[in-house]
């Protein structure tokens, strides 16, 4: 459902995960899905 994106977009989940990885002396993730 569209709505259901709402909340997701634009939070930038993925890089303040990335971030407090680094911060945290670890590695990022590759959060990118390979094409099929």
């Amino acid at each position: 459902s569209p709505l259901s994106v709402s909340g997701f977009y634009g939070c930038r989940h993925f890089s303040k995960a990335n971030a407090f990885l680094q911060k945290n002396s670890q590695s990022a993730i590759d959060w990118q899905i390979p094409d099929l």
